[in-house]
């Protein structure tokens, strides 16, 4: 997640010498947004749940020398702990193993699974890291996070390895997105990252059962 974003106030101006300046004048300011979408779909027990998929970005005007940057997105499932963080090259993204899936359908936003943790899409454990679980894009094929358009595709090819975990405060969830071979195409929405008067949704618990 960004720090809160500074206003472009230049201070002291006559203290500040020429060329440091402009240097500072051709960074610009840039903006800060966030996008997301929250959903109803299935998780992977078959029950009804709500899901939000957002990120942000931190964006300079096309003159500026500044860079634009973005964090890795998220997919959080409602009564459940489990969240993904899908990521691309700019956000250190996990190293695919083809030897474990079909090198043409891999994508360049995604999130691999985690041995002892997650299945693959035939159910069989997955016992090797770069099994690739999530992977985004959207129509115009993006493959950076910061090229994502106005709609994903999301595709799910997963399954946990339990829906729920025990610990000493009781059961836990642990389920996430229902598997598909069909992607899930999610409209996005973005808004001002720090605006008052619109925020980043969250996701309640009134339908979380108190002992999953």
């Amino acid at each position: 997640m960004f720090g809160k974003a500074k206003g472009c106030v230049w201070v002291g101006l006559s203290r500040v010498a020429p060329a440091l300046l402009f240097l500072g004048w051709l960074s610009g300011c840039a903006s800060y947004e966030a996008h997301y979408s929250k959903f109803q779909g299935v998780n992977s027990s078959g029950e009804e749940r709500s899901f939000l998929l957002s990120w942000q970005t931190k964006r300079y005007p096309s003159w500026s020398l500044g860079e634009d940057e973005s964090t890795p997105v998220r997919l959080q499932t409602q009564c459940s702990e489990r969240e993904w963080l899908i990521r691309d090259k700019y956000t250190d993204v996990c190293e695919a193993n083809e030897r474990l899936a079909d090198p043409t359908a891999l994508a360049s936003i995604r999130a691999c699974g985690i041995p002892g943790k997650d299945l693959d899409r035939q159910g069989r454990p997955i016992t090797e890291p770069g099994y690739q679980c999530m992977g985004l894009s959207d129509a115009q094929g993006a493959d950076t996070i910061l090229g994502l358009g106005r709609e994903v595709r999301l595709t799910v090819s997963c399954f946990p390895d339990q829906a729920v975990r025990q610990s000493e405060d009781g059961a836990v969830g642990t389920d996430y997105l229902k598997p598909s071979v069909i992607p899930y195409n999610l409209p996005i929405r973005t808004v001002p990252l720090y605006s008052i008067r619109e925020k980043l949704p969250e996701l309640d618990d009134k339908v979380c059962p108190e002992d999953p």
